[in-house]
């Protein structure tokens, strides 16, 4: 009984914990780059670079002025989960910098398309706002 008490407990404060990065200020943007939808071939990013200033870490989220942005970030493709029919994959493809204007109080969620048969075609994002 306890223990069922403290996994129900525990599961309820993750559930929590999962949705506060993607919570926007009320005058700042948030940038969401965590994402967990690998069967759907939309990965992850890890920004490195933000209107041309190197970035050196970046977290799960993170919060930017309104303003208009050109991010530069990497990903890694896991096509154990993902299976597009994969052309010329012997060598790295850079990733086009994304080009954005975010509004203060939204939550931009970025990731990488990589759902494209064409390698060339994938892409990064903006796959929700809210």
């Amino acid at each position: 009984m306890i223990l069922r008490k403290v996994i129900i407990t525990a599961l309820v404060c993750l559930s929590v914990l999962s949705i506060l990065p993607a919570l926007a200020g009320g005058d700042k943007a948030r940038i969401v780059t965590s994402v967990n939808k690998p069967l759907d071939c939309m990965f992850s990013v890890d920004v490195y670079e933000i209107n041309g200033k190197l970035v050196t870490e970046t977290p799960l989220a993170f919060d930017i002025d309104p303003g208009k942005y050109t991010i530069k970030a990497r990903s890694v493709v896991d096509t154990r989960l993902c299976m597009p029919a994969l052309t010329s994959i012997t060598r790295d493809l850079p990733i086009d910098p994304l080009e954005i204007e975010v509004e203060a109080g939204k939550s931009y969620f970025i990731g990488f398309n990589a759902k494209a048969n064409n390698r060339r075609e994938w892409k990064l994002e903006v796959w929700k706002v809210e």
